[in-house]
């Protein structure tokens, strides 16, 4: 049995955290024994990996401080467990993992990078510390994990990282969970007091500048001149009534009656058939948006910001226009919804097969299964 230990930053409902708990639903348990640490209190995905099984432990840090205490407490569980390798997910677990595995004397370490370029004036002085020592200790790692190879090439030429250390697995998706499901999608559109009839645009994301709501919502204003019934959806976490930003904006665009707000949501899958048109408006910073993958999944064709490995998920299946360009996402929302039903349609199929051919859950856990047991073999 090949021990591996997670180290992520949170277990909140977000692209990193979804992918951990379908690679840990998908490993072959004869061969690997997984756990998992979480930096911060754990969130919603927690409930999900322990489900599997799988042993969750918590260091409780409080975001934005540095915890001399939760360096100790992780080197304990170390100790304690002696796992074979040390897996991490986002900037902050990865330094911290750097940090735990030299004191521990770990060697096989592998960080995983789930974005591309971040526009780091937008986060916390703490946030552009962390990616910036990583970049320092970049050499130490067996392997650096990118999910798309922008994220390699931009973190290599923007914050010069080890160039030698980078390898590229993509985000996988669970067909038999995201599948078309037109029953599901009519309970969610009766719940949401959505027509049968009308036309329904959707994004799923936490609130955040890099989803960039803002310009998902101005491009929403354009549409409805043109549509007046069309109908937009917004599901992730802090995007619902209690927003102030989002809130101010859909009513001073007179977009009231427009917009459905869905906070934080656990049904995803279903919402997601309510839709006929999926948007991705990131401004900055994906890497691989699993959220494009799981909407292609349910069979939705796709309007997406150019960011990061985003235009070739989509490739022919839909639109790609430039970040940040409300006018851009505006015209092609327009252009897709008014595709005669069954183009749209066959959009979506398509979008499916390509999930199927190239993204498939099972060919990406197996890339990760592959990596751990190379690795392994390498330090016997």
């Amino acid at each position: 049995m090949i021990k591996v230990l997670h180290l992520i930053t949170s277990l909140d409902t977000g692209g990193a955290e979804k992918m951990l708990f379908k690679l840990l639903s998908g490993m072959d348990r004869k061969q690997f024994e997984n756990r998992v640490v979480c930096l911060l209190s754990p969130g919603s995905v927690e409930k999900q990996i322990t489900d599997l099984g799988i042993k969750v432990e918590t260091l409780n840090l409080k975001r934005g401080r540095i915890s001399f205490g939760g360096i100790l407490n992780l080197i304990k569980m170390i100790k304690k467990w002696h796992p074979d390798i040390i897996q991490t997910w986002l900037y902050h677990a990865d330094l911290l993992g750097y940090l735990a595995a030299r004191l521990t004397g770990i060697k096989n370490l592998i960080w995983n990078i789930r974005c591309t370029r971040m526009e780091l004036e937008k986060y916390s002085r703490v946030t552009a510390w962390t990616v910036k020592a990583c970049a320092f200790f970049s050499s130490y790692p067996v392997s650096i994990l990118a999910n798309s190879d922008m994220a390699k090439d931009q973190h290599i030429h923007t914050y010069g990282y080890n160039n030698k250390k980078f390898q590229i697995i993509l985000n996988g998706f669970d067909l038999s969970v995201f599948k078309p499901d037109r029953e599901a999608g009519k309970k969610i559109r009766q719940e949401l007091d959505i027509p049968e009839d009308s036309m329904c645009v959707g994004l799923v994301g936490r609130y955040d500048p890099q989803k960039d709501h803002l310009s998902f919502i101005r491009a929403a204003s354009i549409v409805t001149q043109r549509f007046p019934d069309m109908i937009f959806v917004l599901a992730g976490k802090n995007v619902d009534m209690n927003n102030s930003e989002i809130i101010y904006l859909i009513k001073e665009m007179k977009l009231n009656n427009n917009f459905r707000l869905l906070g934080e949501r656990s049904d995803i899958p279903d919402i997601m058939n309510a839709m006929n048109v999926y948007c991705s408006s990131s401004a900055f910073g994906e890497g691989f948006p699993n959220v494009v993958g799981e909407a292609m999944a349910c069979g939705l064709p796709c309007v997406v910001t150019d960011i990061g490995q985003s235009a070739s998920i989509v490739d022919h299946t839909g639109f790609v226009v430039r970040p940040g360009n409300h006018d851009e996402l505006a015209d092609s929302i327009i252009k897709l919804t008014s595709l005669p039903g069954d183009q749209l349609k066959k959009l979506g199929e398509e979008a499916r097969e390509r999930v199927a051919k190239y993204y498939s859950l099972e060919k990406i856990v197996k890339e990760y299964e592959n990596l751990y047991l190379t690795i392994a073999d390498l330090n016997c």
